[in-house]
């Protein structure tokens, strides 16, 4: 086993150590791996103006577009590094 390469490694004891991505050459696995930020980030930016949340309040939805949805997010994000 090298640790430089990652090469034959399956798992780790030392908690700065990083186990390779495995990924496949074509088909299931061979996506580029994403984050969920990412992920989240690419669905805002597709779907914006259109619904993400939808949320029934005395007899009336009330809605929340990806782009509500993305600034709520940030703002919570915000509050937990100010704690």
């Amino acid at each position: 086993m090298n640790p430089v390469d990652g090469k034959g490694l399956h798992w780790v004891t030392d908690v700065h150590a990083e186990l390779p991505v495995k990924m496949r050459m074509n088909g299931p696995g061979s996506e580029k791996p994403v984050t969920i930020c990412e992920l989240f980030t690419n669905q805002v930016k597709e779907s914006g103006p259109r619904g993400a949340l939808f949320v029934q309040r005395d007899g009336k939805v009330v809605t929340w577009t990806w782009d509500q949805y993305a600034a709520d997010v940030y703002k919570f994000a915000k509050a937990l590094c100010k704690l």
